[in-house]
Protein backbone atom coordinates (compact mmCIF):
# COMPACT_ATOMS: atom_id res chain seq x y z
CA UNK A 1 0.00 0.00 0.00
CA UNK A 2 1.50 3.38 -1.01
CA UNK A 3 2.24 5.90 1.65
CA UNK A 4 -0.32 8.82 1.35
CA UNK A 5 2.30 11.27 2.53
CA UNK A 6 4.62 10.29 -0.31
CA UNK A 7 2.10 11.21 -3.08
CA UNK A 8 1.23 14.64 -1.69
CA UNK A 9 3.20 17.50 -3.19
CA UNK A 10 5.33 19.35 -0.70
CA UNK A 11 3.86 22.52 0.71
CA UNK A 12 5.45 25.71 -0.54
CA UNK A 13 8.01 27.29 1.67
CA UNK A 14 6.43 30.07 3.76
CA UNK A 15 8.52 32.82 5.13
CA UNK A 16 7.66 34.41 8.47
CA UNK A 17 5.26 37.35 7.99
CA UNK A 18 4.47 36.38 4.40
CA UNK A 19 0.69 36.36 5.03
CA UNK A 20 0.89 39.78 6.64
CA UNK A 21 2.98 41.12 3.74
CA UNK A 22 0.41 39.79 1.27
CA UNK A 23 -2.44 41.50 3.18
CA UNK A 24 -0.51 44.78 3.24
CA UNK A 25 0.16 44.47 -0.48
CA UNK A 26 -3.55 43.96 -1.24
CA UNK A 27 -4.48 46.84 1.07
CA UNK A 28 -1.91 49.07 -0.65
CA UNK A 29 -3.20 48.09 -4.11
CA UNK A 30 -6.78 48.79 -3.04
CA UNK A 31 -5.73 52.21 -1.69
CA UNK A 32 -3.88 53.01 -4.92
CA UNK A 33 -6.98 52.06 -6.94
CA UNK A 34 -9.17 54.25 -4.70
CA UNK A 35 -6.79 57.20 -5.00
CA UNK A 36 -6.62 56.78 -8.78
CA UNK A 37 -10.42 56.82 -8.96
CA UNK A 38 -10.55 59.88 -6.75
CA UNK A 39 -7.87 61.66 -8.76
CA UNK A 40 -10.03 61.23 -11.84
CA UNK A 41 -12.78 63.25 -10.18
CA UNK A 42 -14.73 60.35 -8.74
CA UNK A 43 -17.36 61.10 -6.15
CA UNK A 44 -16.81 59.49 -2.81
CA UNK A 45 -20.01 57.68 -1.91
CA UNK A 46 -21.19 58.00 1.66
CA UNK A 47 -24.27 58.80 3.64
CA UNK A 48 -24.90 62.50 4.15
CA UNK A 49 -23.44 63.66 7.44
CA UNK A 50 -23.77 66.93 9.36
CA UNK A 51 -21.13 69.50 8.51
CA UNK A 52 -19.43 70.71 11.67
CA UNK A 53 -19.77 74.41 12.37
CA UNK A 54 -16.37 75.61 11.23
CA UNK A 55 -15.36 79.25 11.72
CA UNK A 56 -13.11 80.52 8.92
CA UNK A 57 -10.90 83.58 8.68
CA UNK A 58 -11.44 85.32 5.35
CA UNK A 59 -8.84 87.12 3.29
CA UNK A 60 -10.62 90.43 3.92
CA UNK A 61 -9.97 90.03 7.66
CA UNK A 62 -13.45 88.89 8.65
CA UNK A 63 -14.75 85.56 9.80
CA UNK A 64 -17.53 83.36 8.53
CA UNK A 65 -19.09 80.21 9.89
CA UNK A 66 -20.81 77.44 7.99
CA UNK A 67 -23.73 77.91 10.39
CA UNK A 68 -24.06 81.50 9.10
CA UNK A 69 -25.02 80.01 5.74
CA UNK A 70 -27.58 77.46 6.98
CA UNK A 71 -30.49 77.49 4.53
CA UNK A 72 -28.12 77.98 1.60
CA UNK A 73 -26.10 75.47 -0.41
CA UNK A 74 -22.38 75.78 0.30
CA UNK A 75 -19.51 74.55 -1.84
CA UNK A 76 -16.37 74.26 0.30
CA UNK A 77 -13.30 74.12 -1.92
CA UNK A 78 -10.00 73.01 -0.33
CA UNK A 79 -7.23 74.35 -2.54
CA UNK A 80 -3.70 75.77 -2.58
CA UNK A 81 -1.94 78.47 -4.56
CA UNK A 82 0.67 75.81 -5.42
CA UNK A 83 -2.00 73.50 -6.92
CA UNK A 84 -2.03 74.10 -10.67
CA UNK A 85 -5.38 72.33 -11.10
CA UNK A 86 -6.94 74.43 -8.33
CA UNK A 87 -5.77 77.73 -9.78
CA UNK A 88 -6.78 76.72 -13.32
CA UNK A 89 -10.29 75.78 -12.13
CA UNK A 90 -10.94 78.90 -10.04
CA UNK A 91 -12.45 80.88 -12.97
CA UNK A 92 -14.96 78.06 -13.58
CA UNK A 93 -15.82 77.92 -9.86
CA UNK A 94 -16.23 81.71 -9.89
CA UNK A 95 -18.53 81.45 -12.91
CA UNK A 96 -20.64 78.80 -11.13
CA UNK A 97 -20.92 81.08 -8.11
CA UNK A 98 -21.88 84.11 -10.21
CA UNK A 99 -24.55 82.07 -12.06
CA UNK A 100 -26.07 80.40 -8.99
CA UNK A 101 -25.57 82.72 -6.02
CA UNK A 102 -28.98 84.31 -6.64
CA UNK A 103 -30.53 80.89 -6.03
CA UNK A 104 -28.69 80.40 -2.73
CA UNK A 105 -25.20 79.10 -3.56
CA UNK A 106 -22.26 80.15 -1.40
CA UNK A 107 -18.70 79.18 -2.26
CA UNK A 108 -15.80 79.32 0.16
CA UNK A 109 -12.32 78.39 -1.01
CA UNK A 110 -10.27 77.28 2.01
CA UNK A 111 -6.51 77.45 1.50
CA UNK A 112 -4.62 74.48 2.88
CA UNK A 113 -2.58 74.95 6.05
CA UNK A 114 0.72 74.54 4.17
CA UNK A 115 -0.18 77.41 1.83
CA UNK A 116 1.55 80.62 2.86
CA UNK A 117 -1.07 83.19 3.97
CA UNK A 118 0.75 85.99 2.09
CA UNK A 119 0.46 83.97 -1.14
CA UNK A 120 -3.26 83.38 -0.52
CA UNK A 121 -3.84 87.08 0.20
CA UNK A 122 -1.92 88.10 -2.93
CA UNK A 123 -3.96 85.65 -5.02
CA UNK A 124 -7.24 86.95 -3.58
CA UNK A 125 -6.25 90.56 -4.32
CA UNK A 126 -5.07 89.76 -7.84
CA UNK A 127 -8.06 87.60 -8.89
CA UNK A 128 -10.85 89.20 -6.79
CA UNK A 129 -13.31 86.29 -7.11
CA UNK A 130 -17.00 86.70 -6.37
CA UNK A 131 -16.79 84.08 -3.61
CA UNK A 132 -15.13 83.96 -0.20
CA UNK A 133 -11.51 82.90 0.18
CA UNK A 134 -10.42 81.75 3.63
CA UNK A 135 -7.12 80.81 5.20
CA UNK A 136 -6.73 77.83 7.50
CA UNK A 137 -3.18 78.18 8.88
CA UNK A 138 -3.61 75.53 11.60
CA UNK A 139 -5.58 73.06 9.49
CA UNK A 140 -8.63 73.27 11.76
CA UNK A 141 -11.17 73.36 8.91
CA UNK A 142 -9.36 70.55 7.14
CA UNK A 143 -9.43 68.43 10.31
CA UNK A 144 -13.09 69.19 11.04
CA UNK A 145 -14.37 68.67 7.49
CA UNK A 146 -11.88 65.99 6.41
CA UNK A 147 -10.66 63.77 5.12
CA UNK A 148 -8.94 66.06 2.65
CA UNK A 149 -6.48 63.72 0.92
CA UNK A 150 -5.28 66.35 -1.54
CA UNK A 151 -6.20 69.39 -3.55
CA UNK A 152 -8.63 70.15 -4.90
CA UNK A 153 -11.18 68.56 -2.59
CA UNK A 154 -14.76 69.84 -2.64
CA UNK A 155 -17.59 69.36 -0.18
CA UNK A 156 -21.16 70.18 -1.06
CA UNK A 157 -23.25 71.13 1.96
CA UNK A 158 -27.02 71.24 1.49
CA UNK A 159 -29.50 73.72 2.95
CA UNK A 160 -29.85 71.59 6.10
CA UNK A 161 -26.12 71.64 6.78
CA UNK A 162 -25.49 68.08 5.57
CA UNK A 163 -22.43 67.17 3.53
CA UNK A 164 -24.08 65.52 0.53
CA UNK A 165 -21.07 65.13 -1.79
CA UNK A 166 -17.29 64.97 -1.51
CA UNK A 167 -15.36 65.31 -4.75
CA UNK A 168 -11.63 64.93 -5.00
CA UNK A 169 -9.41 65.89 -7.90
CA UNK A 170 -9.99 67.67 -11.19
CA UNK A 171 -13.56 68.92 -11.53
CA UNK A 172 -16.05 67.91 -14.14
CA UNK A 173 -17.70 71.36 -14.06
CA UNK A 174 -20.92 70.20 -15.77
CA UNK A 175 -21.31 67.38 -13.25
CA UNK A 176 -20.48 69.71 -10.36
CA UNK A 177 -23.09 72.17 -11.60
CA UNK A 178 -25.67 69.35 -11.77
CA UNK A 179 -24.93 68.33 -8.16
CA UNK A 180 -25.19 71.94 -7.01
CA UNK A 181 -28.47 72.47 -8.87
CA UNK A 182 -29.92 69.29 -7.38
CA UNK A 183 -29.06 70.60 -3.91
CA UNK A 184 -30.48 74.05 -4.75
CA UNK A 185 -33.73 72.47 -5.96
CA UNK A 186 -34.29 70.63 -2.67
CA UNK A 187 -35.91 72.76 0.04
CA UNK A 188 -34.45 72.66 3.52
CA UNK A 189 -36.12 69.95 5.60
CA UNK A 190 -35.52 71.84 8.84
CA UNK A 191 -37.30 74.97 7.51
CA UNK A 192 -40.75 73.58 8.27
Amino acid sequence: MPDPQATRSPSPLRLPGEGRARRWLWAALAMIALLAALASGARVLFSPSPAPDVRLTTTDGGTVSLADWRGEVVLVEFWATTCAICVAEMPAIDSLHRDLRGRGLRVVAVAMSYDRPDHVLAYARRVAPSFTIAIDPYGEAQAALGPVPGTPTRLLVDRDGLIVARLIGRADIARLRDLIEQALNRPAQSAG
